[in-house]
């Protein structure tokens, strides 16, 4: 497989990679930042997009996460001690809206979800993972790759928000 990339998206379509960019910016404003980081992170997992995994990896440690959280997350079930209950129900549900084939998520993880997060962090952390996942379903169809160095949000620089995922897949670093 050619992993160069197929298409600039930001220059073939500017308008159209940066509604991901202002969906995501929007989608959960309520939900600190560490958690809404986690589920982007295990999206991207689940979708197979290491330029995601990167960046929402880097944006975790600048927040001083232990690594072994993010050692452990593909696995975040059977590590219970490294995630709190609303952690658990707010992956749970990530994971159930992003299932692929889509299914409809469970009532008892919807129950658990409300139960954590509240009708509006539980709306918004839908959205938050719809935003994630336009993101990361667009990097295999450019085929853009990690960066290979280091990027400017694993520096000193704030990382960028999770939404501008879309627009920077297509850069053609790697």
């Amino acid at each position: 497989m050619n992993h160069a990339p197929r298409l600039n998206y930001q220059a073939a379509a500017s308008k159209a990679t940066q509604a991901p960019v202002a969906f995501s910016r929007a989608a959960a404003p309520s939900i600190d930042a560490r958690l809404r980081e986690l589920v982007n992170l295990r999206v991207s997992q689940i979708n197979g997009c290491a330029f995601c995994m990167d960046m929402h990896a880097a944006a975790l440690q600048k927040m001083d996460v232990d690594p072994r959280h993010l050692h452990v997350l593909s696995g975040w079930r059977e590590a219970p001690r490294f995630f709190s209950e609303r952690d658990r129900a707010a992956l749970a549900w990530a994971e159930a809206v992003n299932a692929v084939p889509h299914t409809t998520p469970s009532d008892a993880v919807f129950e658990e979800a409300r139960r954590h997060l509240g009708d509006g962090e539980l709306a918004e952390l839908t959205f938050a993972v719809g935003a994630i996942r336009a993101g990361t379903c667009s990097t295999p169809a450019s085929t853009c790759r990690c960066p290979s160095g280091r990027t400017r949000w694993a520096r000193s620089t704030p990382p960028p928000d999770s939404a501008a995922t879309p627009a920077r897949h297509t850069a053609g670093r790697g």
